[in-house]
């Protein structure tokens, strides 16, 4: 009885910030407590759907953005985990193959996923499809362009594709990044500096 008293209030709780947001847009803390009653709930929707809305109003609002990064988590790539997860397993059992078409299902459900790429460049570099590698590369660093090794491994794939000026620029970069590969490969196919 109690638990069913309790949520009841809370329902009517978040009801009742819901119509205040209606007149207060301007309220931060209460679109973020309306929020967390829907997330409270599990009712995930409703709380992107303020939370979004809120963005509206809190543009560069750092409170608003990571609740709105926890939430489309929740909503758009814990649902697909698994897949990455068995993925990620072929590949550390060096079923590439295997690991590049789980990779595919689970990039066309979550398609901002660094790690999803980088995965499936290397996947791609060792069934030596090189154009896919330096394409799933070039799409991680796209996401986030700070990853040495992807850079290194995009000037071996373009050495591998005989395209050495590509590639003495690559592993320049992963060097002066301080990768430790991409300065090994500079020194040892480009002539050093």
């Amino acid at each position: 009885g109690s638990e069913m008293c309790i949520r009841d209030r809370d329902e009517r709780t978040a009801e009742i910030y819901d119509n205040y947001l209606i007149k207060n847009k301007k309220d931060k803390q209460a679109w973020l407590i309306a929020s967390n009653l829907h997330i409270k709930h599990k009712d995930f929707e409703r709380a992107k759907e303020i939370i979004d809305e809120a963005t509206r109003y809190f543009r560069r609002d750092s409170d608003i953005q990571q609740q709105q990064q926890f939430l489309d988590h929740k909503l758009n790539i814990e649902p697909h985990l698994s897949i990455f997860n068995r993925a990620s397993e072929q590949y550390q059992n060096q079923r590439y193959a295997q690991a590049v078409r789980l990779l595919d299902e689970f990039i066309e459900k979550v398609p901002s996923h660094t790690n999803a790429f980088q995965i499936r460049a290397f996947s791609h570099y060792y069934l030596n499809n090189y154009e896919a590698c330096i394409a799933d590369a070039n799409a991680a660093l796209d996401i986030d362009g700070t990853n040495a090794s992807l850079i290194n491994l995009r000037g071996v794939c373009y050495r591998a594709l005989n395209r050495l000026d590509e590639a003495c620029e690559e592993f320049r970069k992963a060097m002066e990044m301080g990768n430790a590969s991409g300065k090994t490969n500079h020194e040892r196919f480009c002539g050093g500096s």
